[in-house]
């Protein structure tokens, strides 16, 4: 089965209304940095993405 590039499991989908998700660092990487504040701030951006694409049904 081959799958588009947009597809990338069967809990998220993407569309017009929402084409793409944020690119996060790997976890190894950002670790290295010892920087809390930058930890926060990426947990704030995947927990606001997930909300709105939840909102938007486009992820369950």
């Amino acid at each position: 089965m081959v799958r588009a590039a947009w597809d990338i499991g069967p809990a998220t989908s993407f569309t017009k209304l929402v084409p793409c998700a944020t690119s996060i660092p790997q976890v190894i990487l950002t670790d290295a940095s010892f920087n809390v504040s930058l930890f926060k701030a990426i947990g704030k951006a995947v927990s606001t993405e997930a909300r709105a694409m939840y909102n938007v049904e486009l992820a369950g």
